[in-house]
């Protein structure tokens, strides 16, 4: 593949980026992204949702899917979802889904999305709104201020009784200790990344915003 697959996060950082410049890009969006596209009429080419607890408990999320699913000026060409019988087994208008297992159930986003743009045959990545810097201060968290999802309990009850997702944490209902673990875990993983696809080419376009130091640094412009 000779275009490079452009993997959008949603941190602060995304507000210095020129969206102009992503149109006709490969794209890759994740998660509650969705709900600004329409808005800014423009979608990506790839949306992805990869978060197994946020998905079976948003009930509004499977709503905004079927509904973008069968919108016809939704111009998303795939979309890309955990293969969780008892969510998709009602959905309609799935010809544009792909189903993928759940290999990768616990991951960040930006690696399962990482992990597929490779299996797609992407030779470049590039990161953007992928900032590392999640803290107790909801607001900073995300490019949106209205639309960031607060964190519920028993979400984060379910994520830290799950031993496949943190293995060496004690339950704890800590938004703190939290925030550090997801900034600690995403981490990790790049550095895996990295070391498993040397012969891919990373680029963290987030600017001074981003903390995604494990990739060189690189302007968005330049890079496409």
């Amino acid at each position: 593949m000779n275009e490079p697959l452009i993997i959008i996060g949603n941190g602060p950082s995304l507000n210095t980026i020129d969206f102009s410049l992503l149109v006709n890009k490969h794209t890759f969006g994740l998660k509650y992204a969705y709900k600004l596209y329409k808005t800014m009429k423009w979608y990506p080419k790839y949306w992805g949702w990869f978060d197994k607890c946020q998905m079976l408990n948003d009930t509004q999320f499977k709503i905004d899917l079927q509904d973008m699913l069968c919108d016809k000026d939704c111009t998303i060409e795939r979309f890309i979802l955990f293969n969780e019988v008892n969510f998709n087994k009602d959905l309609k208008c799935t010809d544009r889904v792909i189903f993928i297992d759940q290999h990768f159930a616990g991951c960040p986003s930006p690696i399962v999305a990482t992990e597929i743009g490779v299996a797609f045959g992407y030779k470049k990545i590039i990161y953007i709104g992928i900032d590392s810097s999640y803290n107790i201060n909801e607001k900073d968290n995300m490019f949106w201020n209205t639309l960031n999802p607060i964190v519920d309990t028993l979400c984060i009850e379910k994520v830290y009784n799950d031993s496949s997702y943190l293995k060496d944490m004690t339950k704890t209902n800590n938004i703190n200790e939290f925030y550090a673990f997801i900034n600690k875990n995403q981490n990790e993983h790049f550095e895996h990344i990295k070391d498993k696809y040397k012969h891919i080419d990373f680029v963290n376009c987030g600017g001074s915003l981003s903390k995604l130091d494990i990739f060189r640094r690189g302007e968005l412009k330049n890079e496409l």
